[in-house]
């Protein structure tokens, strides 16, 4: 048995195009339950560590605050400190847990345009999220099936998102690509990111993911901009783990390949 944790970055609230949330990620790990508990106890001592160096202790790990927000603005004044701290909290994670990443980034401008004359976009995927969420679903079904040694289904943990939560529910009951998703054990699941704190590290590196297309898609590069550096550091150091299978053909391939952004293909 496997468990997927997934958690967005760069949700837009509207049903149109928001110039403040010009990308969305969608992120989420991949674990095998035989490894669940070592996976907690690995980030319960990362929260130790973190904790040690603020001037308050906090409860969740979010890129958003780790990036620029108190108590680490305050505790950690340098960018070059709080970009520390997000690559030792990630590496650290990963030097001690094996686990397998799923992504999908969408441009969400590009998504809106898109969608006036894609039928696909206006009736089932109706937001950036879905598409996002979806993408990473059919990842996660392409890269478990061929296991030889899979010995059970996968149950899927998304952060809490009520609007559209029975839009992913309906969506997994109803593939848009395939007859079924044989890999998700019943349906998707729902958890507030506080509570879950392997949320937490799909928000960390869904909101990595997001910043470096943001910081590159407004002309920043590794010479000029420290978090671009640092950030593209980062995703170099973890993308042994991760899976970014073609899993679309036809329509669904075409409309992806309109509106997906790819680090392999960052915007210019």
């Amino acid at each position: 048995m496997y468990a997927l944790y997934a958690d967005e970055s760069g949700f837009s609230k509207a049903s149109k195009y928001e110039s403040d949330q010009a990308i969305l990620v969608v992120a989420g790990i991949l674990i095998d339950f035989s490894k669940l508990q070592k996976a907690l106890n690995v980030f319960d001592e990362i929260l130790l560590d973190v904790n040690a160096k603020l001037n308050r202790p906090v409860r969740e790990l979010k890129f958003s605050e780790i990036r620029n927000r108190e108590p680490f603005r305050i505790s950690l004044a340098k960018v070059e400190e709080r970009a520390d701290l997000l690559e030792n909290i990630l590496l650290g994670f990963q030097k001690e847990i094996d686990f397998k990443i799923f992504y999908c980034a969408i441009d969400n401008e590009k998504y809106y345009r898109v969608k006036r004359s894609e039928a696909i976009l206006r009736n089932n995927l109706t937001h950036p999220y879905l598409c996002a969420a979806y993408k990473i679903l059919s990842q996660l079904e392409s890269c478990q099936a061929p296991k030889k040694r899979n010995k059970g289904k996968t149950f899927v943990v998304f952060d809490e998102q009520n609007q559209y939560q029975y839009k992913i529910e309906a969506l997994i009951q109803q593939p848009l690509h395939i007859q079924t998703f044989e890999q998700i054990f019943d349906t998707a699941y729902f958890g507030k990111s506080h509570y879950s704190k392997l949320i937490q590290i799909a928000d960390l590196i869904a909101g990595t993911i997001r910043y470096y297309f943001v910081r590159t898609n407004v002309g920043k590069t590794p010479e000029d901009d420290h978090w671009t550096k640092r950030i593209e550091g980062v995703i170099q150091k973890i993308s042994p783990d991760i899976i970014n299978k073609n899993c679309f053909t036809g329509e669904l391939h075409e409309v992806y390949a309109k509106i997906e952004l790819n680090i392999k293909n960052k915007p210019r």
